[in-house]
């Protein structure tokens, strides 16, 4: 078995990121199984996978632990099996300036984890670890025949590190008149619309609807988003500072479907658990 182990399942790359292996893997006859404490119903819904109480988490030798947080990584210390920390960013961009990064640092020196990074740029400060990039789903590869009438896509929470307001005022300095905001979280600004938390299945439709796509994030582990407007034939605006940008439209813009990062994965793993 495979046991992909999180805390709470909000709606995030990250997250993205465990129903997908789930769901590939599954696929191939491979037991695989999503484990946290609470629930996400739309994921639940999209997806037809439903998690697992973290409370029911039980492992022999033969099993595989990936967790997804550096916090869980002490309390799964107890448990059987192979553990394998899946680095979805950079913690040290969120935590440098927070009392736990000692703890952090310690953890992910732990013999006790392999660690595993969806990008070079997550895993900088280790000093070891694997590259298993990410893939795009496949409603992503669809064409759904709409008009591009928005100009301007913006994307990102209403997070500080997603650099909002930057790449809304690159919008607008580039002369774009019809520039939307489409985040999980957002919020009213003069003159930008806004789509928020949209159905998963509308967000590719989104995507193919837009010329023009901008994302500024200071930081961020892997951007699904990227790889998502590349292939929706979008005129992606970004930048090269602080995070994974350049690693990823160069070498892996794409490039990858989820078919081939699981691939990647139990490539990784060198055998199937069974």
């Amino acid at each position: 078995m495979i046991a992909f182990v999180n805390t709470n399942l909000i709606t995030c790359g990250g997250i993205i990121t465990n129903y997908e292996y789930v769901k590939e893997l599954r696929k191939r006859g491979i037991e695989a199984n999503l484990y946290a404490n609470e629930g996400n119903a739309e994921m639940e819904r999209v997806y037809g996978i439903k998690h697992t109480p973290l409370s029911e988490l039980k492992t022999t030798e033969k099993d595989v632990i990936i967790a997804n947080r550096w916090e869980q990584c002490e309390d799964l210390n107890k448990y059987q099996g192979r553990k394998i920390q899946f680095v979805q960013g950079r913690d040290t961009d969120f935590y440098k300036n927070h009392t736990s990064l000692p703890q952090l640092i310690a953890t992910r020196n732990d013999p006790r984890w392999e660690l595993i990074g969806v990008s070079e740029y997550c895993l900088q400060d280790w000093g070891r670890g694997t590259v298993v990039p990410n893939g795009i789903n496949e409603r992503f590869f669809k064409d759904y025949g709409v008009e591009r009438d928005i100009e301007a896509l913006v994307e990102g929470n209403n997070e500080p590190n997603k650099n909002i307001p930057y790449a809304i005022e690159q919008a607008k300095k580039d002369g774009h008149q019809k520039i939307v905001w489409m985040g999980r979280e957002t919020c009213p600004v003069e003159g930008v619309e806004t789509i928020t938390n949209p159905p998963q299945e509308e967000i590719p439709k989104i995507y193919q609807r837009a010329k023009h796509f901008y994302k500024y994030s200071i930081s961020e582990g892997f951007s699904l988003p990227i790889l998502e407007a590349l292939l929706s034939g979008c005129e992606v605006h970004t930048h090269d500072q602080g995070h994974n940008f350049p690693e990823l439209t160069k070498e892996y813009a794409i490039r990858f479907t989820w078919e081939r990062s699981t691939n990647l994965l139990l490539e990784y793993l060198n055998e199937i658990p069974s």
